[in-house]
């Protein structure tokens, strides 16, 4: 009896050519967090 095997593709969720991806948004996130902050009136 014969055997198949199927090749699975890995995907990643980051691009380097798009710079998308975690570090991407650890950049951003205390831009992000102190924009909220300034939006929502909230004092840290």
């Amino acid at each position: 009896m014969p055997m198949f095997v199927h090749a699975r593709h890995k995907f990643y969720w980051t691009n380097d050519e798009d710079l998308i991806g975690f570090q991407s948004v650890a950049e951003k996130l205390p831009g992000w967090k102190r924009q909220a902050r300034e939006d929502y009136q909230i004092d840290s």
